[in-house]
């Protein structure tokens, strides 16, 4: 029994009217959000680094560097990665 020979596989475009200077403002409006939601996110972490570290000053750093930052950074490091296998194509 044969269901699906093919599925669909649409490239990706803007709505007819939209490929000019509103696709380009959306662009610059998305990327100034995530911009913006970035830097909070990187402050609200810091914040939640001073609060540990300045709860108890006893061996409190190396917790919080082991449960914030080295999962950041292993998230960064991610991203790269699938960057990087993206712009090759794969």
């Amino acid at each position: 029994m044969k269901i699906l020979t093919e599925i669909p596989n649409p490239s990706p475009k803007a709505p007819p009217g939209l490929e000019g200077p509103i696709g380009t403002l959306f662009s610059w409006i998305k990327y100034g959000v995530l911009t913006i939601l970035g830097v909070l996110g990187t402050i609200g972490l810091i914040n939640l680094v001073h609060a540990i570290r300045s709860k108890d000053k006893e061996n409190k750093w190396d917790h919080a560097f082991g449960q914030i930052v080295a999962p950041i950074a292993g998230a960064v490091l991610l991203g790269a990665i699938a960057g990087i296998l993206n712009y090759f194509g794969y």
